[in-house]
């Protein structure tokens, strides 16, 4: 049985792997023989040039005389600082025509030396071991070229794309990597499809399909001690990854946890400068719109668009205080369900708040389009977290990020006092608080002798004989004068709610059927509950 050694597997071992394409892409070639400059040239061959004895027009002579006679591979080696391609090269690019640089010296007889090694090792069914044990040949091979050019090197050899995330899907390196919005939109569609069929499988590997079956992607856990640290993701192209490429990134995935790691921290580092930015734009805090709109562009931010702010609240069941897990966690869920309505909303912690800005969308004209939003991540969060009660905060819209400020004021209003309106509603909008809005404006002092005007002799009733006749009336008002469904909320029969508003009546001296008393007692009702919250 033959045991031919394709291009591929000769680049997947040190020294080689350490290479650099110059032209072309690697093609399905099977290494039969090296020649170096000056021995006869043979078709399907390796062609070693030492760039040390060569002028550019040498090398470019070399070169296009290599792909005239059938050469497939040519393999550049020396010492030069940097490669240039010589003029006129270019137009020789190929799929079937590969030109690499490699720094490291080598020569013909350890190149041939390697592939017997490598025909060897297949002979035995061990190649795909080999690579997939040969951390320290490749950590050495990282050390020497970079992560993000060996990111970069790999994404061009196997015509894949490649990303690394951490636990969130947060791209790390996406300077080389993340290119475009698509690419964004892509990680944020694998992210959704990981957390809905697959965040519980134990395998390290997974692979999933996206946009009904259009997209394949291979995902590798990163894991130390049973903590998972991030993700390495590669998109397959019309074709399948080879047997090597898998092999590769399985030693690859050992090796790229430290430098996920490092990347994890400084992507801590990084949260709490954005925390820092979007405390001084929320609170006023800065003297130039200008420069907070170009720091918010290397986070990707663009605040040069309109956007929408929502504050998420969140109160444990058992009155504990939420940890930074917990937090994360939820910041995991909401970028999930964002991402595939929005692009690249901002989700930041702040104050015991979770903050979310998006952009907005010329399709969100109603304020009960967002409210639907805000309902739908209520939802979508509320599956997944059974141990707090979700709440939202909206603000109104405003044309300026420089009026952010506003609306942040609002939305924490609404989360404050939306409760008062809407008692079992979790999305409370500041244009539905009505005439809280004005109240929450005026001095405590004034607000409290008008409650005190219309409520202090009801409160005074209930504190002496252990009644609750506030909340009788606060209800009654809130259900449009029902009787029917007062009683139904207070658990008691309607003849019983009758001799109890009649009681009402007589205590505060009022006529509940007539409609300034209902105003002026609603207003005091809703005043006294502004003051259970402050």
């Amino acid at each position: 049985m033959s045991h031919g050694v394709q291009l591929e597997e000769l680049l997947a071992i040190e020294p080689f792997s350490a290479y650099q394409p110059i032209l072309g892409r690697i093609p399905m070639v099977e290494l039969n023989e090296v020649v170096v400059s000056g021995e006869t040239l043979k078709a399907n061959t390796l062609l070693l040039l030492d760039m040390n004895g060569l002028n550019d027009h040498l090398l470019a002579e070399e070169i296009k005389n290599a792909f005239v006679m059938g050469i497939k591979v040519v393999m550049l080696t020396g010492t030069k600082a940097q490669i240039t391609l010589p003029a006129g090269c270019k137009a020789l690019f190929s799929d079937q025509f590969f030109v690499f640089y490699l720094k490291k010296p080598v020569s013909k007889a350890l190149i041939e030396k390697m592939i017997g090694f490598i025909r060897q090792l297949k002979s035995q069914d061990m190649f795909i071991y080999f690579i997939e044990a040969a951390t320290q040949g490749m950590a050495s091979v990282i050390n020497e070229m970079g992560i993000e050019d060996y990111l970069a090197v790999f994404r061009e050899r196997t015509r894949h794309r490649i990303y690394v995330t951490n636990e969130w899907f947060d791209p790390l390196f996406e300077e080389y990597t993340v290119r475009t919005e698509d690419e964004l939109r892509l990680l944020n569609n694998i992210r959704y499809a990981y957390f809905q069929t697959a965040s519980k499988e134990q395998q390290l590997m997974i692979e999933l399909q996206l946009e009904d079956g259009a997209v394949h992607c291979t995902i590798y856990k990163l894991i130390v001690k049973n903590h998972l640290v991030g993700f390495c993701i590669i998109i397959e192209n019309e074709t399948s990854l080879s047997a090597v490429d898998r092999a590769q990134m399985k030693c690859f995935s050992t090796i790229l946890i430290a430098e996920v790691l490092k990347k994890n921290e400084q992507l801590a580092q990084q949260r709490k400068l954005q925390k820092v930015f979007l405390y001084d734009l929320l609170n006023n805090n800065f003297d130039s719109l200008y420069t907070m709109i170009n720091q918010a562009k290397s986070w990707q931010w663009d605040l040069t668009k309109q956007q929408h702010l929502f504050i998420l609240e969140m109160k444990m069941h058992d009155g504990e205080v939420l940890d930074p897990g917990k937090i994360d966690y939820t910041i995991s869920l909401i970028s999930n369900a964002m991402a595939q309505l929005f692009f690249n909303p901002i989700i930041v912690d702040l104050d015991d708040h979770i903050v979310i800005l998006f952009t907005r969308n010329d399709d969100l004209e109603q304020t009960a389009d967002i409210q639907m939003i805000a309902n739908r991540l209520v939802q979508k969060i509320s599956d997944k977290i059974d141990w707090a009660t979700i709440s939202f905060g909206i603000g109104r819209y405003y044309q300026s990020a420089a009026d952010l400020c506003r609306s942040y004021q609002e939305a924490k209003m609404a989360l404050q006092l939306g409760q008062l309106v809407y008692h079992k509603d979790p999305v409370f909008h500041f244009d539905d608080l009505g005439v809280i809005k004005l109240l929450a404006s005026l001095r405590h002092e004034l607000l409290k002798e008008f409650s005190d005007e219309y409520l202090a002799k009801l409160r005074a009733f209930d504190k002496s004989n252990a009644t609750n006749m506030i909340e009788t009336l606060q209800i009654y008002l809130i259900e449009n004068g029902n009787l029917k469904t007062t009683a139904d909320q207070l658990y008691i029969h309607t003849n019983t709610l009758r001799n109890r508003l009649k009681k009402i009546e007589s205590i505060l001296e009022i006529n509940l059927q007539e409609s300034e008393a209902i105003v002026n007692v609603a207003i005091a009702l809703k005043i006294n509950a502004m003051n259970s919250v402050r």
